[in-house]
């Protein structure tokens, strides 16, 4: 009997930093106490750079009152000041880890040892990170999932995502970090898969424990052979478990695990985690990564929309040059939990996902789901169209997106929902499809409708001459009709979107709307009719 997971618990995780894994000094987990350039393939005229937190500060800052045994991420400006700073360290016995290529050294003792350390002219330029971090892992109990999540997708994944479960060898050849919980190779669906663990931190133990299931989940649905379908069982995966069977974890681990990803070939770096706020040790990471060519995809989170229209986009997915991934559900539509912004890059599904945790086969939603489902498809991408990037497999798969939502790019669906079979036939000329996208119903701040917006897409490869749009706007519960319209549009280009904007009208509670997309050129003839509803108050069985 398959249980239902539902992500979406905060889990709130106080600063712990680990060691680097090398024959410097080593020292057990601990948790406080106290509370570039970028790549360019994730739109970024959307993209704001990463924030540098309140939390750091300068030397002269620091507090010289308090005793308590304090860590500080030192960040230095070369490779000589680096060097004579650990040295220091080493000498004062406050130093506990490195990361070499972010010239970035973990300290911890009292405040006065440490502001006596760092005051010396040798290090007046220091950049000094007190980092205070929520950790946001989604799993999630049904009973406090709030908002609606829409019909599941079971096994359907694959077929929406436009990736052929038949085909062999699926995303062989490609290297992907998977950094989350640790995963349990032994399960089901795992076996025979390439995974190798990267235990930096001692939390690779955890990998069969009962709280240690969303690391596998990931896992399955990336690469699943037996039970689960996952999208590319031939990738090579690296599991890098950056937090405990909790949700524990630190910016300092996810840092360390990028750069070390990056170093250990990984083309793609898979992140179904979260920060509600901007860490500059992370950016320092998500930057080095971006340099080397390596792309990183991340979870948008489970926030819902967030409110005066602010953005709801966790970090890393935030910061400019990562893949930020929503969710959907099986009828194309956002779920209330998936998190909203200008930040956001794609959707894929993520509602009722089935997936392995060890131990049985599960329902698994929310955008850790989703992010799976995109860094499958452009390994599956990338294997096919042989020496492609990881970052011109972004770019297909955006340039080739199936518009969903308001037209184009917003704020709900990004560029809209991943489509791998349109990615992979860009360059086929003769294909002619024209297709109904979505119809949107736009509400003021009362949560009524204000407008309704009709639009199709050209998903074909050559432009359209003609694209009629039929509109229908119906009161849902008496059937009365409310509008009809039909638009022509002329010469539409390839991948264009066309709408049409319904905005002077009363508009009921309950709201049936249905748009229809003609065109004599159509040789595809699919997906040429959607039908959406709109209720100010869902039955309460439906939520």
């Amino acid at each position: 009997m398959k249980k239902l997971i539902l992500p979406l618990l905060l889990l709130l995780a106080l600063v712990a930093y680990h060691l680097w894994p090398s024959a410097e000094e080593t020292t057990s987990e601990k948790k406080l106490s106290s509370p570039s350039t970028q790549t360019k393939h994730a739109r970024s005229k959307h993209r704001h750079s990463a924030q540098v937190s309140e939390e750091t500060t300068s030397v002269a800052s620091i507090d010289v009152t308090n005793e308590e045994q304090i860590e500080y991420a030192v960040a230095v400006q070369d490779d000589e000041q680096y060097r004579l700073l650990i040295e220091a360290a080493r000498k004062e016995r406050l130093f506990l880890s490195a990361i070499s290529p972010l010239r970035v050294v973990r300290l911890r003792g009292a405040a006065t040892r440490l502001k006596q350390l760092l005051s010396s002219s040798t290090f007046s330029e220091a950049t000094i990170y007190i980092n205070h971090i929520e950790w946001i892992i989604p799993e999630y109990e049904e009973e406090k999932l709030f908002g609606y999540p829409g019909r599941p997708f079971e096994d359907r994944a694959l077929n929406w995502l436009g990736i052929d479960k038949t085909a062999e060898n699926r995303g062989k050849g490609i290297t992907i970090a998977l950094l989350d919980t640790a995963v349990n190779v032994d399960a089901p669906s795992l076996k025979g898969i390439s995974i190798q663990e990267r235990d930096l931190f001692g939390l690779g133990k955890q990998s069969k424990e009962a709280a240690s299931l969303h690391g596998t989940m990931v896992a399955s649905v990336l690469a699943g052979k037996e039970g689960v379908v996952g999208c590319v069982p031939s990738a090579n995966i690296l599991s890098f478990p950056v937090m405990d069977a909790e949700g524990y974890g630190s910016s300092h681990n996810v840092a360390q695990a990028i750069v070390t990803a990056v170093d250990s070939g990984a083309q793609i770096i898979s992140m179904s985690l979260g920060f509600t706020q901007g860490d500059a040790l992370l950016e320092m990471a998500v930057a080095y990564a971006a340099s080397k060519g390596v792309l990183v995809v991340a979870s948008a989170g489970n926030e819902g929309t967030a409110e005066s229209g602010e953005s709801s986009v966790l970090y890393p997915a935030a910061y400019s040059g990562v893949l930020a991934i929503g969710a959907v559900n099986a009828d194309s539509q956002r779920p209330d939990f998936s998190s909203t912004g200008a930040e956001l890059a794609l959707v894929a599904p993520g509602v009722g996902l089935i997936a392995d945790d060890g131990s049985d086969y599960v329902m698994f939603s929310g955008t850790s789901a989703s992010v799976p489902c995109v860094t499958g498809s452009l390994a599956y991408v990338m294997a096919i169209k042989e020496g492609m990037s990881a970052e011109e497999a972004a770019v297909l798969l955006l340039e080739n997106s199936n518009d969903m939502g308001l037209p184009a790019d917003d704020v709900e669906y990004g560029l809209g929902g991943v489509n791998v079979e349109r990615a992979l036939n860009a360059d086929s000329p003769g294909i002619f499809d024209a297709a109904a996208a979505d119809v949107a119903f736009v509400k003021n701040e009362a949560g009524a409708v204000e407008s309704v917006v009709f639009t199709a897409q050209n998903r074909g490869t050559e432009e359209m001459e003609r694209m009629v749009l039929v509109c229908t706007l119906r009161d849902a519960v008496t059937g009365k009709k409310i509008y009809s319209e039909e638009k022509l549009f002329e010469n539409v280009p390839v991948g264009g979107s066309v709408s049409v904007l319904l905005s002077d009208g009363e508009f009921s509670n309950n709201l049936s709307a249905t748009v229809e997309v003609r065109s004599t050129e159509d040789f595809n003839n699919q997906n040429n009719r959607v039908r959406r509803s709109f209720e100010v108050v869902k039955p309460s069985s439906e939520k």
